[in-house]
């Protein structure tokens, strides 16, 4: 409608200055080779950029899972379980996602953790947000830039040590599917994901003293495919892994996601 237009138009006009602006400023650092820094300060120009100008001349929005999950147009409420592992860990955990028709969604998850290297178990709560939006004439490419954050709390008195452990991690970043099956009763669905994370690690005494603190920036990849069953249960194998990150490890899991509650047809 013409009141659409109107208000794309006028997005496009607040978000054009941005972009120009980040793409002129004048780069911090010397010409030289490509460290780990240099890296993540291109990582930090690049994604914000991107993600303004995928909002600004992006189509029309039909909600399709880009995370290779039941999709929200049919059914807006998912369950989750996950199982997860690296080479020091293993995880079991179950999550609830809510997305509406016109892209918007977010999840929250919980999770039980054992730590080979501590002898003990960790609890991790998560969440994350963001916005889906479909490209070309079918809608069967879909990207969403996604926030998402999460705590690892503990392992704590590991070896009757008394210290008490907690993980802080954030990711800013974009994932990317499309549909090879869309019209069969098995949609194939492969996702791939580019994100700047964060990730603190911090341990303290029992009196509350931190014993240390280490911080760091990295990026992370995510690969991974979505087999989804009559748009309503699906099977996605996935692999996570962080670049550029001291003692990183990659992640290899699988999410089973089912889709329940009828969405109203307007």
């Amino acid at each position: 409608m013409w009141y659409e237009r109107e208000r794309l138009s006028r997005s496009r006009f607040v978000l054009l200055p941005f972009v120009v602006c980040v793409l002129l400023q004048k780069p911090r650092h010397p010409p030289g080779t490509l460290t780990a820094p240099l890296m993540r300060r291109i990582l930090r120009r690049i994604l914000p950029v991107s993600l303004a100008l995928v909002l600004t001349v992006a189509p029309a929005v039909r909600c399709q899972s880009c995370q290779g999950l039941p999709s929200f147009s049919t059914s807006p409420l998912q369950v989750t379980g996950e199982a997860s592992l690296t080479w020091r860990s293993d995880a079991l955990g179950a999550g609830l996602r809510y997305g509406f028709p016109r892209g918007p969604f977010g999840q929250m998850s919980v999770a039980s953790r054992t730590h080979e290297n501590f002898g003990g178990s960790s609890l991790d709560v998560g969440g994350a947000a963001g916005y889906e939006i479909s490209f070309g004439a079918e809608s069967r490419v879909h990207l969403c830039p996604v926030m998402a954050g999460a705590l690892e709390i503990g392992p704590n008195n590991a070896f009757n040590s008394d210290v008490k452990r907690l993980r802080q991690s954030a990711h800013l970043g974009f994932a990317v599917s499309a549909e090879l099956r869309p019209m069969q009763r098995w949609n194939v669905v492969p996702t791939v994901g580019l994100a700047y994370a964060y990730q603190n690690d911090e341990a303290k005494d029992h009196a509350g003293s931190v014993l240390f603190q280490i911080a760091d920036h990295y990026t992370l990849a995510q690969l991974g495919v979505g087999l989804v069953y009559k748009s309503t249960l699906s099977l996605r194998p996935y692999v996570d892994l962080p670049f550029w990150l001291s003692g990183g490890e990659p992640t290899v899991g699988l999410v089973v996601g089912y889709g329940f509650g009828k969405r109203a047809r307007s």
